[in-house]
């Protein structure tokens, strides 16, 4: 006996019934690293002035008894490494005072308490390796105290809850080997010290949230044997402190991102993704295609995989004046129109993204050869193509695509339609360099007593189109200017 403590070492025997007559002033009792056998005496409850209990590798067995909830004074809990079985008794949650719980490599059974919520005070929470099921409970992310979380190696099932974000002072999660699924919520971001995130071996599906570029002091990201898809997130290059990454064994595809932790080889693994290309070289990995690339690198715009039809989706800029009102002016045209040197609009989205601002998108099908402005004004001399590519007679084609489609809005879906922003850069070109006029945002559309060509409606005759620049009345004439 030291102080208010017991420490033995090479204690080779049953823990004793007899445990329950020490003194009550024993603030501590360490026998980890021994021989204990047998289970946890049920009068353990009686020491209740314990403050430190350490029971850990050893060769317990039997379940966690429920007395153990009479130690209120307890602070640090550790049964680690042992044989114990049974269910976490529910009474544990009365030990509000307890700030380090390990309970990892056993055998226990069961759910998680939710009452284990009662614990303001936990900082670790250990329950890896162990047996147990349902799924984690709310009340957990609750604890704000909470900076190390361990339910690895069970058999967990559910969804990783939204209330995950409340645990902001989280500085390692790990739910790797479980039967985790659904997406990976975006609310993670919340946790901003977060520095060791291990989710492999789960059922995730989606991909990894974009809100996670705020997570500036992640270290180890591992989401590897999951269902995650679609295009590996550039900003995983630009996190700062990220020194180890996985992500094998998903359905990533696209480019592999440039920079960061993506320049070391041994530092990120991307294996079993089989629709991947680009990165460094050692990778071996095949060529991107360099046009999707460009138009994939494209602000406020992004190529998808909508089932088996590529889509291009045109995100609005909402703080700018007037987006809102040109949104509900585009759709209220597109749903009017149809024509096939028109773009045609696949869906429109109006909803909020995941900082509760207003988010609006329209859905298009994919114009592969881009618009007529990086034809006829190409950019610099990387572009794939100038103005030499096309040949009169395409040009020719071009302005009968357009006129045709002018025509239609003029006179032939109902009601006229002025489109009051026609310009090179919203025609857009298919895979056969057929015209398809877009951007309906500055339409107008006549009502059908008024008539084109009436010039006493106001909103008819005040001049529109982009800021400095109105194109000419038909702008067709751009397509005939001298090749040289």
């Amino acid at each position: 006996m030291v102080g208010h403590g017991y420490k033995i070492n090479g204690f080779k025997s049953l823990l004793p019934n007899s445990i329950a007559n020490f003194s009550t002033t024993i603030t501590w009792l360490t026998l980890d690293g021994n021989y204990v056998l047998g289970s946890i005496p049920l009068g353990i409850g009686n020491i209740v002035n314990l403050r430190t209990l350490y029971l850990s590798t050893n060769m317990l067995v039997g379940s966690i008894p429920d007395s153990i909830g009479k130690l209120f004074n307890l602070e640090k809990l550790l049964l680690l490494t042992n044989n114990i079985s049974g269910e976490i008794p529910s009474s544990i949650g009365n030990i509000t005072r307890l700030g380090i719980l390990d309970l990892s490599i056993n055998m226990i059974e069961g759910t998680i308490p939710v009452s284990l919520g009662h614990c303001t005070n936990l900082r670790e929470f250990h329950l890896g390796d162990n047996h147990l099921t349902g799924d984690i409970p709310q009340e957990i992310f609750g604890l704000s105290s909470l900076t190390i979380l361990i339910l690895s190696q069970n058999y967990l099932t559910g969804f990783l809850l939204q209330e995950v974000g409340n645990s902001k002072n989280l500085e390692r999660l790990e739910i790797s080997k479980n039967k985790l699924f659904g997406e990976i919520p975006a609310t993670l971001s919340n946790c901003q010290v977060l520095e060791f995130l291990y989710m492999m071996a789960n059922l995730f599906e989606g991909t990894i949230p974009e809100s996670f570029q705020q997570l500036k002091g992640l270290q180890v990201l591992d989401v590897s044997h999951n269902n995650l898809s679609r295009q590996i997130p550039s900003f995983l290059s630009e996190l700062p402190f990220l020194l180890n990454l996985n992500l094998s064994y998903n359905m990533f595809d696209g480019e592999i991102p440039n920079g960061g932790v993506f320049r070391n080889i041994g530092a990120f693994s991307i294996v079993g993704n089989k629709k991947l290309c680009g990165g460094i070289k050692v990778l071996q990995l095949p060529a991107c295609p360099a046009k999707d690339l460009k138009e994939m690198r494209q602000p406020f715009k992004w190529i998808l995989k909508f089932g088996e039809l590529t889509v291009a989706v045109k995100v609005l800029k909402l703080h700018e004046c007037g987006a809102i009102k040109s949104f509900k002016t585009e759709c209220e045209a597109l749903k009017n129109i149809c024509h096939h040197n028109l773009v045609k609009v696949i869906t429109s989205c109006s909803s909020i993204d995941f900082k509760g601002n207003d988010f609006k998108a329209l859905v298009f099908e994919f114009m592969k050869n881009r618009s007529l402005e990086k034809w006829l004004h190409p950019i610099s001399f990387s572009e794939q193509h100038d103005p030499n590519h096309l040949t009169f007679v395409q040009r020719l084609n071009i302005a009968i695509d357009v006129a045709s489609a002018l025509d239609y809005l003029h006179h032939h879906c109902g009601v006229a339609i002025v489109h009051c922003h026609l310009k090179p850069s919203n025609i857009l070109l298919d895979d056969n360099l057929c015209a398809h006029v877009g951007d309906f945002g500055l339409t107008r559309i006549l009502s059908a007593t008024t008539g084109i060509s009436n010039h006493h409606q106001s909103s008819s005759i005040r001049i529109r189109g982009t800021v400095g620049y109105v194109a000419p009345g038909n702008c067709l004439y751009l397509l005939f200017i001298p090749l040289h």
